[in-house]
C-alpha cells in the first residue's frame, strides 16, 4: 500500500494533492480524530511498511556505513575522482539526495 492507495486515489498515475476535474468535488478520506504516533496499533495501521522505524534507524546505519567506508582501501587510480553519478528514480533516489546534501554539492 502506498500513499495513493491510502488516500483513495483511483488512478496510480494521479499526482497527489492535485484534484482530478472528473471527480466533481470528491475528496480523499480524512481521519475523524487526531492520530498519535504513540499508539503502536495505530502506527502499524498507518505505516504497515515500518517506514517510521526505518527512518529512526538511519543515524545508526549512517554511522556503520562511515566505518565501513573508512576501512576500504581505494585503488590509486580512484584517488583523483571528483564526481560520482547516481541514477535512480523516485524513493530510490533518496540515498543520492542525502549524500549530495551531506557533501554540500
Amino acid at each position: 500500500m502506498d500513499a495513493r492507495d491510502f488516500f483513495g486515489y483511483k488512478n496510480r498515475d494521479e499526482e497527489p494533492g492535485r484534484p482530478d476535474p472528473a471527480d466533481e468535488g470528491e475528496r480523499p478520506p480524512l481521519f475523524e480524530e487526531a492520530v498519535t504516533l504513540d499508539d503502536p496499533a495505530t502506527l502499524r495501521r498507518i505505516d504497515p511498511e515500518d517506514m517510521f522505524g526505518r527512518v529512526a534507524e538511519l543515524p545508526r546505519q549512517l554511522s556503520q556505513a562511515r566505518r565501513v567506508a573508512a576501512a576500504v582501501a581505494l585503488d590509486e587510480r580512484l584517488r583523483d575522482v571528483d564526481a560520482v553519478v547516481v541514477l535512480a528514480m523516485g524513493g530510490s533516489a533518496i540515498g543520492a539526495e542525502l549524500v549530495a546534501a551531506a557533501a554540500g554539492d
